[in-house]
């Protein structure tokens, strides 16, 4: 399972087994530390996010389109 396809199905199992227990986590906003504060965010992500589809994939790095509230959103 990737990580995309855990999140987006808000699977706890799978994300844990995903995420070492020192990944951090910068976004725009807030830089988040350690498993359990950025479990917590993916689970809420997944919740809000639908639609999922891959757009593209590079040198490890993957792009998806989905929709929030039926708004379009893409996300790396």
């Amino acid at each position: 399972m990737t990580l995309l396809e855990a999140i987006d199905g808000e699977d706890r199992e799978a994300l844990v087994e995903l995420l070492v227990d020192d990944v951090v986590f910068h976004s725009p906003v807030q830089t988040y530390r350690g498993r359990e504060q950025i479990l917590r965010l993916l689970l809420a992500t997944g919740s809000i996010i639908e639609n999922v589809e891959v757009t593209r994939r590079l040198d490890g790095v993957t792009f998806f389109a989905a929709t929030v509230e039926e708004h379009p959103v893409d996300g790396v």
